[in-house]
């Protein structure tokens, strides 16, 4: 009997998903209910990017001070929605459209939601797929060239902490 070692762990694992997963990147607010407004039913708007994608579902990546705070147990199972805001060049200027998928959180971790959709919309399949093949050919992101201060400091206190550690 084959020893089991962790890449055949990976591999056994992503055979029983439905759908191939695809790298992407898109920038998305999702809705979510938080557990102390469960009785009123309002949700919290958390910015989020998409990650990876399938016919199924999406990984949405949240900032890791946004994500400790969530809770694992409250979330889980949870009614969302996603918006995802398209910019489209205009005669007048550009415009921003949003489309909205909805979906159930079937995964909570802290790097981020995984959320089974109830169906994608075509237009935010296009807007996922646009962003893969992007990706896919190594064309630089502008975002990751010139980032915000916030990120930018982020990543300046994540990168310290690790060389403080080592």
């Amino acid at each position: 009997m084959p020893q089991a070692t962790p890449d055949t762990e990976i591999s056994e694992s992503s055979e029983r998903r439905r759908h191939e997963r695809r790298a992407t990147r898109w920038a998305v607010r999702a809705l979510v209910p938080s557990a102390a407004n469960a009785p009123t039913q309002k949700t919290t708007a958390l910015d989020a990017e998409v990650r990876e994608y399938s016919d199924s579902g999406l990984f949405a990546a949240l900032h890791s001070t946004v994500a400790q705070g969530l809770s694992r147990t409250a979330l889980r199972g949870a009614t969302v929605a996603i918006e995802f805001k398209a910019q489209a060049a205009t005669a007048t200027g550009a415009a921003s459209e949003t489309h909205t998928a909805n979906g159930r959180i079937v995964y909570v971790s802290s790097s981020g939601l995984g959320i089974a959709l109830t169906s994608m919309p075509p237009a935010v399949r296009q807007m996922l797929e646009s962003a893969s093949a992007k990706l896919n050919s190594n064309v630089p992101d502008i975002a990751e060239s010139n980032p915000s201060k916030a990120v930018a400091s982020a990543l300046i206190k994540t990168c310290s902490s690790h060389f403080r550690a080592a």
